[in-house]
């Protein structure tokens, strides 16, 4: 287990680019004289980007020692937050932030592969869970240290900042991980395959949903406050992301006790879009907003746990690489949002407005999701 730990710097500084964006975007618009909205598709690329990664460079993965390509993610992950340091122009932000996305988007996986391997076979769980530990940290701890880090200098030092942790992680697996070999990343090919079978794009689908809703929202969620008066964003982001944590701790034990995750799934789904509709009528008070704010990580985060399991339950044959294109996916759909809910900025929207329209598209989901729970037909197995 000594050895997944080395995995862990990768994985918090990971996890801490992938959210603090939004708590430093208006610093970002600023700096280059572009609106809130253009400001995120800085998020909206490094999602994106992440999201095909993984898929599109899998036979390069296969051909070569997992601990090089770890090695050469996290790298080019570390690099690319340097160039966006340096960025002094808008374009060159952007092209940055794609090649970060890149980096994570092999990194992470990988991650987890090795870390499977490397552990026992009897700690092969608890070895997945330090992985996802490692992200949520960097999301819960990270995130408002990067806030507050850029509340006393700059944006550009929080961003250094996590440059410097992934340089602390790069240096690890360089110098102590051992060489590991693990299965080769299903290709593209495969994961557009699965979506033959019509309970797996139903899954597919509304995981798009959830994550252009939940995603892409947070995203934005700094200039939601700050349209509700707060101009201190940092103890909501922690409400946020204290959410994600007991919701990723949670979701295991709900369904190994109730072991129905299609029904786990649209509770989820309806806390979430529950949570979206409260935000405005409880943002008179910081108490009461922080509510929605909790629920909306908690059911967020284990919602994606819940649909692995879904998907398990489909077809254990074909989990590997379904739970992979269920990654992807969750991603692509998250650069989505951040496009649409910046575009709709763009186009003077009420900051205020988009929680009600993310709850909209959740009660679509939620309706999909019901058809297919009370479907007799969803037992119905991918066949081979």
């Amino acid at each position: 287990m000594k050895h997944v730990v080395l995995l862990l710097f990768g994985m918090f500084a990971l996890g801490a680019d992938a959210y603090v964006m939004a708590g430093i975007l208006p610093q970002i618009a600023d700096s280059y004289q572009v609106s809130i909205g253009w400001a995120g598709q800085s998020v909206s690329i490094f999602t994106l980007c992440y999201a095909i990664a993984a898929p599109l460079f899998a036979a390069l993965v296969s051909q070569v020692n997992t601990k090089q390509i770890l090695i050469g993610a996290l790298g080019l992950f570390t690099i690319a937050n340097v160039l966006t340091v340096l960025a002094d122009d808008y374009i060159l932000l952007l092209l940055s932030r794609g090649l970060a996305g890149v980096g994570a988007g092999l990194y992470s996986p990988l991650a987890s592969a090795a870390a499977v391997q490397l552990a026992p076979p009897e700690r092969s769980g608890r070895a997945l869970g330090l992985i996802l530990l490692g992200m949520s940290a960097g999301t819960v701890v990270g995130v408002p240290l990067g806030i507050y880090i850029s509340s006393i200098s700059d944006w550009r030092w929080t961003i250094g900042f996590i440059a410097s942790i992934s340089a602390i992680g790069l240096a690890a697996l360089w110098l102590r991980l051992p060489g590991v070999a693990v299965k080769q990343v299903p290709t593209l090919r495969e994961r557009v395959a699965l979506f033959k079978h019509r309970q797996v794009k139903n899954v597919m689908l509304v995981t798009m949903i959830l994550s252009f809703c939940s995603l892409g929202l947070y995203t934005y969620l700094e200039r939601i406050l700050l349209a509700y008066g707060y101009s201190k964003p940092m103890a909501f982001l922690w409400m946020w992301g204290a959410g994600g944590i007991l919701g990723s701790l949670a979701i295991g034990f709900i369904m190994d006790r109730y072991r129905r995750p299609k029904s786990i799934v649209l509770v989820l789904i309806l806390l979430l879009m529950t949570s979206m509709l409260l935000m405005g009528p409880t943002h008179r008070h910081p108490f009461t907003l922080a509510i929605p704010l909790l629920v909306w990580g908690a059911a967020g985060w284990a919602s994606i746990a819940a649909q692995q399991k879904t998907l398990v339950e489909i077809s254990a044959e074909h989990a590997a690489i379904a739970i992979a294109l269920l990654s992807s996916i969750n991603y692509l759909a998250g650069a989505v949002g951040t496009m649409i809910f910046g575009l709709l900025l763009e186009q003077e929207a009420a900051p205020s407005l988009l929680p009600y329209i993310a709850a909209l598209a959740l009660l679509g989901a939620a309706l999909l999701h019901a058809v297919r729970v009370m479907d007799r037909r969803s037992k119905a197995s991918v066949p081979s």
